[in-house]
């Protein structure tokens, strides 16, 4: 009997299947879900005109800015599909419930409403997520943190609706 030959037939399907599936791959980490790629924008200085106190807007700005404004830093995985995907839907779902990139076009008691919301979602703990947090130590608010935001939080409202 004689050797076998080999059929080359299927390894350069093997092959051109490779090919493809590595495109089509690197096509996918090139583009994110909102169309912006590696996109690098001025960051705007958030709350500006507010009567916010500056501690209270450090701490919203390191802790709050990345879901909740235009100033978004978005780290290296958030191009990587499916990562990307839940991070941009994330960043949509924080920036429609409150952009702080837009405090000063908010009305007044809609201001006095996320800033009760704020108070109560840091002093509850809700936010930043602790799936945020995990990923993110710098967002993590120190005890001292949460009560100055909750403090200013209930403060401004109360002082809001005495108006």
């Amino acid at each position: 009997m004689g050797m076998a030959t080999r059929n080359p037939v299927p390894s350069r399907r093997v092959f051109v299947g490779l090919v493809a599936i590595v495109s089509v791959a690197l096509a996918l980490t090139t583009a994110t879900a909102n169309g912006t790629g590696n996109q690098s924008t001025m960051a705007k200085s958030l709350l500006t005109g507010s009567n916010v106190p500056a501690p209270v807007r450090a701490v919203l700005e390191r802790a709050c800015q990345n879901c909740h404004s235009e100033n978004t830093v978005w780290p290296w995985y958030s191009h990587i599909p499916p990562i990307s995907w839940q991070l941009h839907t994330d960043v949509e779902r924080g920036r429609a419930f409150m952009d702080l990139s837009k405090w000063n076009d908010y009305t007044e008691s809609e201001r006095r409403g996320f800033t009760a919301a704020i108070g109560a979602a840091i002093q509850n703990h809700l936010m930043p997520p602790p799936k945020y947090v995990w990923i993110h130590r710098e967002a993590r608010l120190s005890s001292d943190e949460v009560e100055l935001v909750r403090a200013w939080a209930f403060a401004a409202h109360d002082t809001a609706k005495k108006q």
